[in-house]
């Protein structure tokens, strides 16, 4: 559709927007079908009203906390950039490249994340919540292990992957110094993205966006208007590592305190 390959006409940047669109309803149909017909899990728009709103109102009570705590994330990245827009079109275009690089470091922590969810669903619900608490443990072991690998990695990777976005020295500065700061918070950063998801999955969705207004604006906004008087567009990204490793380590105290206090409630209505 970009180019008109195999008889499509070349579409272009429209090509691109309508392969997206097809692309998405092809798979959203594949999905809700398979929902339907294999797994039986889903309210179909044949199915009766009652039953209909009953399985949205569901979804929904998990689903729009957990909206607003995924945008929180765009929201504080358009304040960065409008912030480092005050140093021109250079600092804006390296954190640009910066991050685009970021999120497939990343895909580990996605991954692990949406592992989370069902697996903190599925043993809160069974009430085994010693195993949670364990996996708890595994998760932050793995979030500082993989973490602070890759700060290493990236550290000497940075120049070679900024390079390979743009040839201007400036932005590729940028970039490198953008990512070899956010790399030591990445155990931080999927820390917060596990316990996220973990709080979902147990039907307690408020901890999540709470989590995600404090991380950006009670502890990034603050930090980078402070940081970046004094050291300028280095000081918004310290703002940004900072606040991931700050609320990375008070999510996962939090978790653990929410899973501890409904074991003592669990083991109490036992020996009533």
């Amino acid at each position: 559709m970009i180019f008109g390959l195999f008889g499509f006409p070349r579409l272009e940047i429209a090509g691109a927007a309508l392969a997206t669109l097809t692309s998405n309803i092809i798979v959203m149909t594949g999905t809700l079908a398979y929902l339907h017909f294999k797994l039986r899990v889903f309210a179909t728009p044949f199915a009766s009203f009652a039953v209909i709103g009953a399985s949205w109102l569901e979804m929904l009570r998990i689903g729009a906390p957990a909206l607003l705590t995924n945008t929180v994330v765009p929201i504080a990245n358009s304040i960065i950039v409008a912030m480092i827009a005050g140093y021109g079109v250079v600092a804006v275009a390296g954190f640009g490249v910066g991050i685009r690089i970021e999120p497939l470091v990343l895909i580990p922590f996605y991954a692990m994340s949406a592992v989370t969810s069902p697996f903190m669903g599925q043993n809160f619900a069974a009430g085994e919540l010693g195993r949670m608490l364990e996996a708890r443990k595994m998760i932050a072991k793995f979030c500082l292990s993989y973490g602070l690998g890759m700060s290493v990695v990236l550290y000497f990777l940075a120049p070679t992957l900024a390079s390979l976005f743009s040839e201007t020295t400036e932005i590729r500065e940028v970039a490198v110094t953008y990512l070899r700061i956010m790399a030591l918070s990445y155990a931080g950063y999927g820390m917060v993205m596990s316990v996220c998801a973990g709080f979902n999955g147990m039907g307690f969705p408020l901890p999540g966006v709470m989590i995600s207004v404090c991380r950006a604006l009670l502890v990034f906004l603050p930090l980078a208007f402070l940081l970046e008087w004094w050291l300028g567009v280095s000081g918004l990204f310290i703002a940004g590592a900072t606040a991931n490793l700050v609320i990375g380590i008070a999510g996962y105290v939090w978790l653990g305190s929410y899973i501890r206090r409904h074991r003592r409630v669990g083991s109490r209505q036992q020996l009533q």
